[in-house]
């Protein structure tokens, strides 16, 4: 789809407005809503080995996308081995989910090395998880803490590549 830009010269006013075509049909809606596993992080999910996400989220959103066998896996309590990939750093972890003994799903066996210390993870972040394919979960920071401890979390903007070409042409 091509949008009508026009913008007006106001060093020289006198000049008229300069109209440019540009193309708009790979600019994405905001992504945090693609993000279906969002959890802000506690001093519990930051200090140990593992990140307890929303149960009803988990079986929603990834649960219900894995092969019956692995579900049943999980749910017995025992730990299925899953790749995450790092969305913004493009860099992959292997992990584990499991359901523990109050039913929380947790991420565990490499969360605090490979995205709290790597990422710099603080207490009142939010994360999120998407399933990309097969038994791969994609990983994203939602929001990061203000450096002055404010409780209000900075809302970091989600660009894709494609968004992040379309704005260099501009």
């Amino acid at each position: 789809m091509m949008r009508q830009i026009h913008f007006q010269d106001f060093v020289n006013p006198e000049n008229p407005p300069e109209e440019i075509e540009i193309r708009i049909d790979n600019v994405l809606p905001d992504l945090h809503q693609h993000w279906l596993v969002k959890q802000y992080l506690t001093k519990k999910d930051i200090e140990n080995d593992q990140l307890v996400l929303p149960g009803v989220q988990v079986k929603d959103h990834i649960l219900l996308h894995l092969l019956p066998n692995d579900q049943e896996f999980v749910n017995c309590h025992h730990y299925l081995p899953i790749t995450i990939r790092d969305h913004d750093t493009k860099t992959e972890c292997q992990l584990s989910l499991w359901k523990n003994a109050s039913n929380s799903y947790v991420l565990t066996q490499g969360w605090k090395s490979c995205f709290v210390s790597r990422r710099g993870l603080k207490v009142g972040e939010e994360v999120g998880f998407r399933l990309a394919k097969g038994v791969e979960l994609q990983f994203t920071i939602l929001s990061r803490q203000k450096e002055n401890n404010s409780k209000e979390p900075i809302r970091l903007p989600l660009v894709s590549h494609l968004n992040s070409a379309l704005f260099r042409m501009m």
